[in-house]
């Protein structure tokens, strides 16, 4: 028997195939690694012909992970689908015959000391819908269940110490925990995150001192004269777009074969009014006004969503916190992220208007997961250029969060 934790919607999921609204495997890349490959260039009759003339070896490889590349059609699609868009390998040969990331994908598991993590991409659309939509909290299932060997070969691994695993457990624990204090304004709440990481890091190797920041953080929730202190943050609608849309252009500017999210940001700069040369001044004053406006009135009903999105971000990225020893680095990762999908976000509030639908929320998520969130080159080249001017500070990311 082995511990396990997972989102409490992860057994449920089922993927819809043909009736999903988008492909899979389409607009980014299909790796094959390498025992997959193998067994391919080993069969025979007809589906080996066609899968030796669509894969290609990736001569850029790192692992034995990312060994060959499935090529693309004209529609930016896995040549290896059927008419109905389903995959031939599975339907022909079976699932034991896909490879690593068509077998796993959208699951994110990984073993974290002793406990295997269990997670869902919101990169897949019926995801993003049970991971955002719920207005109950985002919630976790922590049991104990049998796991295969083939299952746990399939696994990562995250190599982490007793000390270091409950460390984790802990930080993101209370993390959460803050994220769902409803009662606190969302922007707030993300601020005393920041405020809290910080602390930490600067007590990893104390354990009475961490535990004593949990306390005092617990009890600053709770202080109305702490919270009140936090209006007197300025709001900096100026430097806010501009971080906001440097961020977004700069993925821009890299090959986005995305239409969705080509379709997204094309938006956003309608309604900020890029694509009609506004004045600096009156896209700043767009921004304002959709963010003072139609945004806020969204916000009444729909925080959750946001909030939903912070939960499942901080459950898959603060596992990283061992790499650099730091709790407020994965924190700034997780806010550069969630900046960006609540600007794209405030677009389709903007253009689409009263017929702004939950549908809607679900492009923008799916489409800006498949390609930024799946891409940590980019976020990762983003966030050193702004610790390069010493961006990534709390104050600087007060900016983006301030509302």
């Amino acid at each position: 028997m082995k511990k396990q934790l997972k989102p409490s919607f992860y057994n449920d999921f089922k993927c819809v195939a043909d009736k999903c609204e988008i492909i899979c495997c389409e607009n980014w890349n299909i790796f094959i690694d390498k025992k997959t490959y193998k067994k391919y260039m080993n069969l025979k009759g007809d589906i080996k012909k066609d899968i030796k003339q669509n894969i290609k070896i990736n001569k850029e490889h790192e692992s034995t992970w990312d060994y060959a590349l499935v090529k693309l059609n004209n529609e930016k699609r896995c040549s290896l689908l059927n008419e109905q868009g389903l995959c031939r390998i599975h339907a022909e040969l079976g699932e034991d015959m896909l490879s690593h990331t068509c077998k796993v994908y959208p699951r994110q598991n990984v073993k974290v000391g002793d406990i295997y993590e269990y997670n869902l991409s919101i990169s897949c659309p019926e995801v993003a819908k049970k991971a955002l939509l719920g207005k109950e909290k985002f919630s976790f299932i922590l049991e104990e269940d049998y796991i295969s060997k083939k299952e746990e070969i399939e696994m990562g691994y995250v190599n982490l110490d007793e000390y270091c695993a409950n460390l984790l457990w802990e930080v993101r624990k209370f993390s959460i925990e803050i994220i769902q204090m409803r009662d606190i304004e969302l922007w707030k709440r993300i601020v005393l995150l920041g405020l809290f990481c910080k602390e930490v890091d600067e007590n990893l190797s104390d354990v009475n001192k961490f535990i004593d920041e949990i306390e005092k953080y617990r009890f600053m929730t709770s202080n109305e004269d702490i919270l009140n202190s936090l209006n007197n943050i300025k709001i900096n609608n100026d430097k806010k777009l501009n971080l906001l849309t440097q961020f977004v252009r700069s993925r821009i500017n890299f090959v986005v074969n995305n239409d969705v999210f080509i379709e997204v940001c094309n938006d956003l700069d309608s309604a900020l009014g890029f694509g009609e040369e506004k004045s600096e001044e009156k896209i700043i004053e767009n921004y304002t006004n959709i963010e003072n406006g139609i945004y806020k009135k969204f916000l009444v009903d729909n925080s959750h969503i946001l909030e939903n999105y912070l939960v499942n971000t901080i459950y898959r990225e603060f596992i990283l916190f061992y790499a650099e020893k730091s709790f407020y680095n994965r924190f700034v990762k997780v806010i550069i992220q969630y900046s960006i999908a609540r600007f794209l976000l405030m677009g389709q509030l903007a253009t689409k208007k009263e017929s702004f639908n939950n549908n809607d929320i679900i492009k923008v998520f799916y489409s800006y997961s498949r390609v930024i969130e799946h891409n940590p080159v980019f976020i990762d080249n983003l966030i050193a250029g702004l610790k390069q001017k010493g961006y990534d500070e709390l104050n600087y990311m007060s900016i983006l969060i301030r509302e």
